[in-house]
């Protein structure tokens, strides 16, 4: 199976040639083959696919709608011929429903906990870290001479990695009706683990009250 391809991706606010992955629930947009961190990352969650036709004249590409709190709603992924769009839309699909399942079927093991900032830069001091935890009915954000924050898991709570910019994948937003927090992570796998594991501990938490 193909490890990658290079595709046009259009949004609102660009359209460019980009090197995109998709595995282990998430589509990861690089600005070239060999870079080893994405621009920009979609997790599989609440995607969904649908026809681009209508919006750009290549028949060789569909659109992804965003069904997530984030301002950037869809993204249309694009290619010069029909095998690799195939490719492509196969592979999402196949993505989409393993997320699914594995959603349904595991448990998280709760409760977790990040280090975390609010500025994008790297923190020295502890006094300036958020230990953010994921525990068993929404998120916790804790930092050292100030209150603590509860964000609860009601029905307006989303997580997803912040979609503005391509410049740093590693902030991440939570919603929720009692506030909105854009986090930044010290890593881009934990932006990914800490996205990941929010989503399925909200998923089981949604079946449970259903």
């Amino acid at each position: 199976m193909t490890e990658g391809w290079y595709t046009r991706i259009i949004s609102k606010q660009f359209s460019k040639i980009r090197w995109i992955t998709i595995g282990d629930f998430w589509i990861n947009i690089y600005n070239c083959k060999k870079d080893k961190t994405p621009v920009m990352a979609l997790h599989t969650s609440n995607l969904e696919i649908t026809d681009s036709t209508d919006e750009i004249s290549n028949a060789h590409s569909f659109k992804v709608l965003i069904n997530h709190n984030c301002a950037q709603k869809s993204v249309i992924i694009s290619t010069p011929n029909q095998f690799d769009i195939v490719e492509i839309k196969e592979r999402l699909q196949k993505e989409i429903a393993a997320w699914n399942e594995y959603a349904l079927s595991t448990v998280p093991k709760l409760p977790q906990q990040f280090v975390m900032d609010n500025t994008g830069k790297f923190v020295y001091r502890n006094i300036d870290r958020l230990h953010v935890s994921i525990i068993e009915d929404g998120i916790e954000i804790k930092q050292e001479s100030k209150d603590d924050i509860k964000i609860l898991a009601n029905s307006t709570f989303d997580v997803y990695p912040t979609l503005e910019t391509e410049s740093d994948p590693r902030w991440v937003a939570i919603t929720s009706n009692t506030g909105s927090y854009h986090l930044h992570c010290q890593t881009f796998e934990d932006a990914k683990q800490f996205v990941n594991l929010s989503l399925h501990f909200y998923r089981r938490l949604s079946d449970k009250k259903t």
